[in-house]
């Protein structure tokens, strides 16, 4: 009988303490209406906090990305200005014209529904233009030039010299570069290179902070040193990530769609 007690009594201890352990767990769920489920479960004792729910819920903005069509304006020129948002785990999201404003203080340019025209041009200048959404901003130049500027040539070639490529230093292959963020590649003549992953590609190379490239079955794309492999193409406003894991196929991944794209 002691035996049984003793038993009745064991049992009735693990009972208590594990009803203690219940009372003392902490559970905390926030919901967001018309999403599925998510959620924070904190357990109080061993301080645990467990947030649940879809990654894209869970991910903040993190910069502003601005860009211009084109970098450089004459007299009568337009060019469209585009925005995304880049988010804490690296992927981007375009903004739509309603959800960016933009603003430059020079009376040389006109901003309009997300073009920007270059009127009457006396002198070549570089203008800033200072895009914002959801409490982030950012920055971009376009280049306004006469029509007459044969004068500048000298200075054009030397800007060009300096641009975003300008850290590529020389392989031992006769013509071969390479760029610290960009990868290697072969420089041809009249502004086409041939790019180790990407294949032909048209650049002027003469912007500081970024790349407008043409390729032949992607046409124009867009990027920076800071971007890439994330890649802008112009033609639906689409964002790409290059999956260089996948090399030698050249297959992105397009942000907007969420699939995959097989490039030729």
């Amino acid at each position: 009988m002691k035996f049984k007690f003793l038993a009745l009594l064991h049992t009735a201890i693990i009972t208590l303490l594990s009803s203690v352990s219940i009372l003392t767990a902490e559970v905390f769920n926030e919901g967001f209406i018309g999403d599925t489920f998510h959620g924070i479960n904190r357990h109080s004792p061993s301080s645990i906090v467990n947030q649940v729910g879809l990654t894209n819920q869970l991910i903040v903005p993190d910069e502003l990305v601005v860009m211009s069509e084109l970098s450089s304006l004459y007299p009568g020129d337009t060019s469209q200005l585009e925005a995304s948002i880049r988010y804490d785990d690296g992927s981007l999201s375009p903004l739509s014209q309603s959800e960016i404003s933009w603003e430059s203080a020079s009376p040389d340019l006109i901003i309009q529904n997300g073009f920007a025209s270059a009127k009457t041009i006396d002198a070549n200048t570089r203008v800033l233009i200072d895009g914002s959404s959801n409490g982030l901003s950012a920055i971009l130049f376009i280049r306004l030039k006469m029509l007459d500027s044969t004068a500048n040539a000298s200075t054009d070639t030397m800007e060009s010299n300096s641009g975003v490529l300008s850290d590529s230093i020389n392989l031992p292959q006769l013509g071969w570069k390479n760029s610290n963020w960009f990868g290697s590649y072969f420089q041809n003549d009249n502004n086409w290179i041939y790019h180790q992953h990407h294949g032909w590609l048209f650049s002027n190379n003469n912007q500081k902070s970024s790349l407008w490239m043409w390729s032949p079955s992607e046409e124009w794309l867009w990027t920076t040193p800071s971007l890439y492999p994330h890649i802008f193409r112009h033609s639906d406003g689409d964002w790409l990530y290059f999956i260089k894991q996948a090399l030698p196929r050249k297959v992105y991944f397009n942000q907007t769609s969420k699939k995959l794209e097989l490039s030729e």
